[in-house]
């Protein structure tokens, strides 16, 4: 068997061999290669493929020129394999951070640091630690605080737009399977209508869907109201929830999972069930008033707003299939 030193790719130590089995046994970080008779690479890179020594290269070539979002990015995919190597959380810190210049905070810059951190030892964290303990401290607990609302608020637009192309997908099917039972059943109504209409002419129809309209517009109003009356309800206590998470993230910064931690997360979700009724009424609402579809609400201007929109849209239909 033919052999060559070669560098774990994963900690960069030389890797021995193990004969019997014919693999390679890197000592210190445990990550094994097999090998076969003969061997003259460790890895055949496919076409397009890059190894993963040049993505470190790479990505410490991004942060030289100042290519934050590149280095980001790769350093990002070599830490969900290399989740021990220093050079990642560094390279990820240093990037999101745009080598310490960024003037907006984020809580991943400290999440990036530890974990650097708990890697080197006190001459390697030197060349760094002053550097970042500068930066860091420019940023207050107001701009802490901001950021972690920022964090809440993209995820609550995620969690809504999740939710609304749940409701379309729902929508569809409903309308594609329902559409059969739909024709059979306005078939029915069809023949079994009364000859003589409420409304005889499209003026009529016009009239009343107007008429209609002015009532929606003015329900609409009271449904703002109390969607405002509500959020103004909730309000003082979720600052409250917001100023605790902000101080329990902090104490897991130093701390860890501590005593006071668990604390302020009991404090936390208490806040969290005693206006936990209300937030579901504040979607309700908010679910109502964007898009119309209020039939998950109680209150009974949701039901009255929706009834009077249901029935503005059936009769713009009726006119349009007899005059349009």
């Amino acid at each position: 068997m033919k052999l060559i030193e070669v560098t774990c790719p994963k900690c960069k130590a030389i890797m021995k061999v193990d004969k019997a089995n014919k693999e390679m046994n890197c000592e210190f970080c445990g990550n094994k290669i097999l090998i076969d008779d003969e061997v003259k690479k460790v890895k055949i890179l496919g076409v397009g493929e890059i190894s993963e020594e040049q993505e470190f290269k790479n990505a410490l070539a991004n942060l030289k020129f100042k290519e934050y979002d590149k280095a980001y990015r790769t350093y990002k995919s070599l830490s969900e394999r290399y989740t021990d190597n220093k050079e990642v959380w560094i390279g990820m810190l240093r990037a999101i951070t745009k080598d310490f210049t960024n003037e907006e905070y984020d809580p991943l810059y400290e999440t990036y640091y530890d974990k650097y951190k708990n890697l080197v030892d006190e001459k390697e964290l030197s060349k760094y630690k002053s550097k970042y303990e500068n930066y860091i401290s420019k940023f207050s607990d107001k701009d802490k605080k901001n950021a972690i609302k920022k964090q809440k608020r993209e995820k609550n637009k995620e969690m809504r737009v999740f939710t609304i192309t749940g409701i379309i997908v729902i929508v569809i099917f409903a309308i594609a399977f329902g559409s059969m039972i739909y024709g059979i059943v306005h078939e029915f109504n069809e023949q079994n209508s009364k000859t003589e209409e409420k409304y005889k002419t499209k003026e009529e129809y016009q009239t009343e869907i107007n008429d209609l309209q002015v009532k929606i517009d003015e329900e609409y109003k009271i449904l703002k109201s109390e969607y405002d009356k509500l959020k103004e309800e909730v309000k003082p206590t979720r600052d409250k929830i917001n100023d605790l998470e902000l101080k329990q993230h902090n104490e897991f910064m130093k701390n860890g999972f501590s005593k006071k931690y668990n604390a302020y997360e009991n404090d936390i979700k208490e806040l969290k069930d005693s206006i936990s009724g209300k937030e579901s009424e504040i979607s309700s609402y908010k679910l109502c008033l964007d898009s119309g579809f209020c039939s998950s609400g109680r209150s009974s201007s949701m039901k009255k707003y929706y009834s009077l929109v249901t029935k503005r849209d059936k009769l713009e239909r009726e006119m349009n299939e007899k005059y349009n």
